[in-house]
């Protein structure tokens, strides 16, 4: 019977992995070894990912490793109902959980400073982070005067969380500095994508970035340098303001769709029965 493996993240020299020892970090990397050497397919979600893959073991070949990315499902939009705008200010949406280099530490501080130096602009924006938020981060949004500006939703289910991507105006997504964090494509982007909405991309170089340059419909910035992330948002809010936000590229969007997505990876399973 055929072996295809799929990679959602690196295995070895993931972001988040520790090796004690350099044994520890050996034996990782010949378990991979083992697993790669036996596959007759290897499916990654971005090209970064298959670039180290084919770097970390040099008999692999370009024709072994085929991208299969994440994407969205139509039917989560459809069942979806936006909810009206209670205001007339731009809402800037963050959907899902922060952790290690994900964090809205930078964009605190920078709207922190927009309000300060623009509030005129600042108070037409409103910041929401859909999803639960460690109490470090609320203190933060407290220690910088922020609550009549952040909204914080706790808990939603996806149905809900949908909800509130469809009602905001435009959507964010972070990848920081870690080791291989260039290979990071955060599930939450593909349903970003879903609404057509333009996104917001604090990010390193590598496959994040180039995908939000795909989409067309983006903004993006270094991730920690607080004074070109509060230019950014006086951009993106005189794009609200004059109706001029850019527009998706209709074949991205048709290109992450997971019915899409599902016929690619039937033909490529059919393949591989065929091969062997």
């Amino acid at each position: 019977m055929p072996l295809a493996l799929d990679y959602r993240d690196l295995w070895f020299g993931n972001y988040f992995a520790i090796y004690p020892t350099f044994i520890h970090k050996f034996f990782v990397k010949r378990m991979e070894y083992r697993c790669v050497k036996t596959a007759n397919k290897i499916f990654v979600i971005n090209r970064s990912i298959k670039e180290k893959i084919m770097q970390y073991f040099t008999f692999v070949q370009h024709t072994d490793v085929s991208i299969v990315t994440h994407g969205f499902d139509p039917e989560d939009f459809e069942n979806a109902v936006p909810h009206p705008k209670a205001h007339n200010r731009m809402i800037l949406t963050h959907s899902g959980l922060f952790y290690e280099y994900v964090t809205p530490y930078y964009l605190l501080h920078a709207f922190k400073k927009l309000l300060t130096e623009r509030p005129d602009i600042g108070n037409d924006i409103e910041l929401m982070f859909v999803g639960l938020l460690r109490k470090s981060l609320t203190r933060l949004v407290k220690k910088l005067g922020l609550e009549a500006h952040v909204n914080i939703t706790g808990y939603v289910s996806h149905t809900e969380a949908i909800s509130k991507i469809l009602m905001s105006d435009v959507l964010w997504v972070m990848v920081g500095k870690a080791r291989n964090s260039d290979a990071n494509t955060p599930s939450k982007f593909f349903e970003y994508v879903g609404t057509r909405k333009p996104v917001f991309g604090m990010v390193v170089d590598g496959a994040m970035k180039h995908m939000i340059e795909e989409y067309k419909a983006g903004y993006i910035c270094d991730p920690y340098k607080i004074e070109e992330i509060k230019e950014t948002l006086i951009k993106m809010h005189a794009d609200y303001i004059h109706k001029r936000f850019p527009k998706a590229d209709d074949e991205v969007v048709e290109k992450y769709r997971r019915d899409n997505l599902t016929d690619q990876l039937a033909k490529e399973f059919q393949f591989i029965a065929r091969v062997k």
